[in-house]
């Protein structure tokens, strides 16, 4: 799954962290399901703050967007009052991290991301109901989230809160019909529009693709 504002893969990290605080503690569906919902929903308004930026800075969204998330997914399935869930993105926010170096050589840190988002969100969570304070000034603070993982300080806090509650953006999360990254699925598309005209791998000398930017790079 994914949304391209991020991009993020928010199902990876939200769903596993909210169903573990589901069976852990008897909650029932509809307490998941909303968990689900709101960790989603709060993953992808967060890339709208200041987008693309905190993969330039060198760090990877879905790890560190993901903390957060989860922290506001199982909050609201655990139905933490206003004050923990407050607390329990404060927290997260010192425990997200993940950082894109995996791209130098193919190393296996990416696949590690989802799921220690995902334990720290539920740890963040768990603090918080427990009475553990966490900053109130986590995004727009001098020291805070954007400034650290978007090295941003112009952040477009309006657009994160824009239609919330009226328009949910994880609704345009995009499910993969291949199981890679989202930028080579046109390829892929065109490589079996080819095989299916009749085009055999022999018959293929050489292939020049145009491309965005950011594929040159990894």
């Amino acid at each position: 799954d994914t949304f391209e504002g991020g991009p993020v893969h928010a199902g990876a990290v939200i769903i596993p962290a909210v169903l573990a605080a589901a069976e852990q503690h008897g909650l029932a569906g509809t307490d998941a399901a909303r968990g689900i919902a709101v960790g989603c929903e709060v993953m992808c308004r967060l890339c709208l703050v200041a987008p693309k930026r905190v993969h330039q800075a060198g760090f990877h969204p879905t790890a560190v967007f993901g903390a957060l998330g989860a922290a506001a997914g199982v909050s609201s399935a655990l139905r933490l009052d206003d004050k923990q869930w407050f607390n329990a993105l404060g927290i997260a926010g010192s425990m997200a991290s993940g950082i894109i170096e995996y791209l130098a050589e193919g190393a296996w840190t990416k696949r590690m991301h989802p799921g220690w988002a995902a334990q720290a969100g539920y740890r963040a969570a768990r603090m918080a109901q427990a009475g553990f304070i966490g900053p109130r000034t986590l995004f727009d603070g001098e020291h805070g989230f954007f400034h650290a993982f978007a090295n941003c300080d112009a952040c477009d806090f309006t657009a994160m809160l824009d239609g919330a509650g009226k328009q949910w953006l994880c609704a345009d999360i995009a499910f993969k019909p291949y199981a890679c990254g989202t930028m080579a699925h046109p390829y892929i598309d065109c490589a079996r529009k080819l095989a299916a005209q009749g085009v055999a791998p022999g018959d293929v000398t050489s292939i020049e693709c145009k491309t965005a930017e950011g594929i040159v790079h990894r």
